[in-house]
């Protein structure tokens, strides 16, 4: 039996979305930025297993999600759009490596940080992981974008997905702006969330998507008018 490499390269970004869940449900509730420092720091010495655990499960679904944007990128250049596939691999090199720097953070708190150093360190610490959060909406919203124009230009995916996708493109460079101290436009408040929600929902339909069309070396090449 043949195995097509190119299906199951297309399906990493479900791969991506269900270990990315199966990471937060092992890391459990996290203290709010509100809370006092011996609660941020207890929060990490009192899980640390966990935590680290839950970071490994993060690794790795990073790993997925820098699979998902290169075979993303590979369909966009296939279809004639080189640039748009230049941007998706950029964005998703520059989302992959922010995330990275939130799995550090966590991990080094974890491991010994948290316990060693004074409460006040490991709550400015743990405060950055948050900011780290909020800069990761940029370089999602390029990867959304570049998909969005792509398919509108060259109709790699169904026209509709082009549009939805610039709706997810919105809401993401939105959550870039949740500097609030407390509420709703915190960087830990539901809109933060909602940003998440949604990439995780256009990952897994783009993925889906990428997996239902021909595969990239079967797929037809069109140049697209201003392609590059």
């Amino acid at each position: 039996m043949t195995i097509n490499w190119e299906r199951w390269a297309a399906a990493t970004g479900i791969g991506f979305v269900v270990l990315f869940v199966a990471g937060f449900v092992v890391l459990g509730d996290q203290p709010g930025l509100g809370e006092s420092a011996a609660d941020k720091a207890a929060f990490y010495t009192d899980h640390r297993g966990r935590i680290l655990t839950a970071m490994v499960i993060l690794g790795v679904s990073l790993i997925a999600f820098l699979w998902f944007a290169s075979t993303l990128a590979a369909a966009l250049r296939d279809a004639g759009e080189a640039r748009m596939g230049a941007v998706t691999l950029a964005g998703g090199a520059w989302f992959t490596t922010v995330l990275t720097v939130i799995g550090i953070l966590n991990s080094g708190l974890a491991y010994s940080i948290a316990q060693n150093a004074d409460e006040g360190v490991a709550a400015a610490l743990y405060d950055l992981t948050w900011m780290c959060g909020v800069v990761a909406a940029f370089p999602a919203a390029m990867v959304v974008a570049a998909v969005m124009f792509a398919t509108l230009r060259s109709a790699v995916f169904p026209a509709w997905w082009g549009w939805s996708s610039g709706v997810a493109a919105a809401v993401l460079l939105l959550g870039g702006t949740n500097w609030a101290r407390e509420g709703f436009w915190a960087p830990d408040g539901a809109w933060s969330w909602i940003t998440v929600i949604v990439l995780l929902a256009w990952t897994l339909c783009t993925s889906g998507l990428l997996v239902m069309q021909r595969t990239p070396a079967e797929a037809p090449r069109t140049t697209a008018i201003g392609a590059h």
